[in-house]
């Protein structure tokens, strides 16, 4: 299996053992793709946006959109329309008001 670290400047490097992946002080390791969301939910967005556009070949994107199931890249740069949570909050409490009475 291979294991990945990455530094403080976003240099991800592969490595073929555990061991070798160790031997990088101040780097943070992972050897899969839910260990490596676990060390980036606790990263600010700007991070994850600085990995993806220094990937080759990807389209540089501005931010992510979050949803239940990930993160998507927001390739178009617009914010994500929609009412937010709040909104359909008291929405949702007018409706229910509106069907008891």
């Amino acid at each position: 299996m291979t294991h990945f670290t990455i530094d403080a400047d976003n240099n991800i490097a592969a490595h073929a053992t555990a061991a070798e992946a160790r031997v990088l002080e101040g780097g943070e390791r992972f050897s899969n793709e839910g260990a490596l969301a676990k060390l980036a939910a606790n990263w600010p967005a700007t991070r994850l946006v600085e990995m993806y556009n220094s990937l080759t070949g990807v389209t540089p994107v501005k931010k992510f959109k979050g949803s239940q199931h990930g993160c998507s890249p927001d390739l178009d740069g617009d914010p994500e329309p929609g009412p937010t949570r709040r909104q359909r909050g008291r929405a949702g409490s007018r409706a229910q008001a509106g069907i008891q009475r």
